[in-house]
């Protein structure tokens, strides 16, 4: 139960919070605030890397996860989108840089984990778990 790694809610805390921590460390390494650019540059948004495009996917299954989990009565389904979108993540940390050089690039990155942490936030609301910041 408390394995951070697998499907487990500390590893979905994990994930969680490491998005958060890379947007604190946006704001104070490289003066980027995730809010303000979400407003200031929502068309810096590009999925090139097969690990972005697989986080994009993940993100736009929620609405037909939550559909299907309205339908069958399962909120497992939940918990299984979870897991995926946090397997996605590993994999998308271990294959880019997120903090970078390129302003377009890392703009790119963190809008789509932005969309990634409102997507898990959403889904955990649903299934009664409370967001971890920080661990």
């Amino acid at each position: 139960m408390l394995n951070p790694e697998g499907d487990t809610n500390v590893y979905l805390q994990q994930q969680h919070a490491r998005i958060a921590s890379i947007f604190r460390l946006a704001k104070s390494r490289c003066g980027v605030d995730i809010a303000e650019l979400r407003v200031s540059h929502p068309e810096a948004l590009q999925l090139l890397a097969p690990t972005e495009i697989a986080l994009g996917l993940q993100v736009l299954r929620l609405p037909e996860v939550v559909s299907d989990v309205m339908v069958e009565l399962l909120p497992s389904g939940l918990c299984l989108w979870l897991y995926q979108m946090c397997k996605r993540l590993s994999s998308f940390y271990a294959a880019e840089k997120v903090l970078n050089d390129d302003p377009k690039i890392m703009w790119s990155r963190l809008l789509l984990l932005e969309a990634c942490a409102v997507s898990m936030r959403k889904a955990m609301e649903l299934i009664g778990i409370e967001p971890l910041y920080q661990l």
